[in-house]
């Protein structure tokens, strides 16, 4: 079976969470959540596991 990879943007708005929510769920600013989707910056390791945890996805399943 194929893993499907999804970008944190789509998985985003799949669970129909805003960037400010993720912001404020995640401790750091709607900005960095922008940074990220635009792949201009990365979450650090801790960072993407919660990304996983709240999207309800596997962290390998996600793209940066």
């Amino acid at each position: 079976m194929k893993n499907i990879i999804i970008t944190i943007e789509a998985a985003r708005i799949n669970k129909g969470f805003t960037q400010a929510y993720v912001a404020e769920h995640m401790g750091v600013s709607a900005r960095t959540i922008q940074n990220w989707e635009a792949g201009r910056t990365s979450p650090d390791v801790n960072q993407a596991k919660m990304l996983a945890q709240l999207y309800d996805v596997s962290i390998n399943n996600l793209k940066f």
